[in-house]
Parts: structure tokens; sequence; C-alpha cells
């Protein structure tokens, strides 16, 4: 529609301009209207059918172009619009080609999107399904993925609040144990790619204990040796923080309760020794 226009527009106004530069020159020499406006109509009538002829010549020219129908066309000898259509066939198959790939492409594109999606989400779930908190951050120390245990226990235990589950507010910075073995790890993953720190976070609430936990921190390399960051896992070792408590406790009791009668044995052998117990009574 616009290329009719354009050629509609570019016959019709110069036609227009030379009809009425030539009516005005018959109407000054011969000073009669008619002969002026037969030229000026003259000029419209010629320009309008060679437009009409250029139009319908275009149309069939397009819409073989559209249909395909251009090979018969370029196989005759002549014609005005055979190298125009011979350059719109190569033009369009090569088009229709590149179009061809770009789609293949597409959807090869697509169907390796969804595979690596299903891996990423088979891959979270595992990891949530897990009843140990388990963190994994990059680099620069920042928490990319934290299973539902993990998010859990660093909300619970954080300062402020977080407003939402995600792993980008996970927290960690108040478990100053924590951050410090993430930190050696990264920062020496050559030396000993994998590190353990125990530590104890105080109680949540009013009488309850508090809850003792052991941090395995493992650098993540790829095939090339290079670092991509590092995963934690947060064992609860709560019972046995608890059973070492309580032996420590038995042992200092113990200890205390034999002080004095170790003190008093001790001191009767000295007696014996220095000759301060006389009585056979005493000795005995």
């Amino acid at each position: 529609m616009h290329l009719y226009r354009a050629l509609w527009t570019a016959l019709l106004l110069p036609a227009a301009l030379w009809g009425g530069t030539l009516g005005v020159c018959v109407w000054v020499f011969t000073g009669e209207l008619q002969p002026a406006a037969i030229a000026a109509v003259t000029s419209l009538s010629t320009a309008a059918l060679i437009g009409t002829l250029a139009r319908r010549s275009l149309r069939e020219a397009l819409a073989l172009v559209r249909h395909g129908d251009v090979l018969g066309l370029t196989n005759q000898q002549s014609g005005l619009w055979t190298p125009l259509t011979s350059a719109a066939r190569d033009l369009a198959e090569s088009l229709e080609s590149q179009v061809q790939e770009a789609v293949e492409e597409r959807n090869q594109l697509e169907a390796r999107y969804q595979v690596i999606r299903r891996q990423l989400t088979r891959m979270e779930a595992a990891l949530h399904s897990i009843d140990d908190p388990v963190l994994i951050c990059d680099g620069r120390q920042d928490v990319k993925f934290a299973n539902w245990s993990a998010r859990n226990l660093l909300q619970s235990t954080s300062p402020t609040d977080a407003a939402t589950g995600s792993a980008t507010n996970c927290d960690y910075s108040h478990m100053t144990e924590l951050a410090r073995l993430i930190s050696e790890t990264i920062a020496r993953h050559r030396a000993t790619p994998r590190r353990t720190a125990d530590f104890v976070l105080p109680a949540r609430e009013e009488g309850t204990a508090p809850q003792a936990w052991r941090a395995i921190a493992t650098s993540l390399i790829d095939d090339s040796q290079i670092p991509l960051g590092l995963s934690v896992i947060l064992q609860d070792n709560s019972q046995e923080h608890h059973d070492r408590t309580r032996h420590a406790e038995f042992v200092s009791s113990v200890c205390h309760e034999l002080k004095t009668p170790l003190a008093s044995i001790q001191a009767f052998t000295e007696m014996l020794i220095d000759g301060d117990v006389e009585t056979p009574e005493e000795q005995a």
C-alpha cells in the first residue's frame, strides 16, 4: 500500500504541476480558457494511465514473488521484471533458510533450557529434603543457596528478622565462628579444601538449652580447578556437647570430693615418714 501511494505521488504530482503550467501558458498566449483546461486534463490523464499500468504490473510482480511463482518468469528470455523477480526469489529463499535455522536453534535452546531447569529443580528439591542446614556461598562469601533448614536456623537466630525466606536474606554475620570458618576456607582453599568448626548458639527462648553446632565447610572447584565458592553443612552437636559438659562436671565434682581425703592421707603419710606418729595405735 505504501509503495502504491508513493508511485501515484511520484507520477501525479509532477503531472499536475506540468499540466497546470501548460494550461496557464496556453491561456496566457491564446486568452482562451478551454484550450488551457484541455491541456491540463490531458497531462493528468496521461499520468493516471501510466500510473495505472505501472501499478498493475507492480501488483502482478509482487503477487508472483509472494506465491513463489517466479521460477517460470525468470526462465523467460525477456521481460521487464525478470531481474527483479530473480533477485527477490533468491532473497526470499535466503531469508526462509535463515528463519528455519533460527527456529531450529531456538527449539534446541528451549529444550536445553528445560533440561537444565529440571536438573536445577531436582537438585534444589534434594537439598531442601536434607534435615541438616546447608549453605552454598560464592567467592565473595555471599549466600547463593540455603535449604529450608538453614533459612529457619539463620532467621530464628538473627537479631534482625528477615522479611522473606530467600537466600539473599540469610545473614550469618551474627555467628562469629561460622563467618570466620567461611572466610578462612575461601582464603585458603588450596591449602585445606575442607575445614571444621564447633560453636554454640545461645538459647532461643527462656528455659531452653543452648544449641551446639559443628560446621563442615568444603571448597567447590570446577574441572579447571577454578574456585566456585564453598558449601557448608551444619550438624546439630548438642547431645555430644551435653555429654562432654556432664563428663567435665562429673570429673570436677569427683576431684573436689577426693581432694580433702587425699590431703589428709598425704599429711598422715608425711607424719609417718618424719616419725611424728609414735603410738602403735596411730601407726596402725
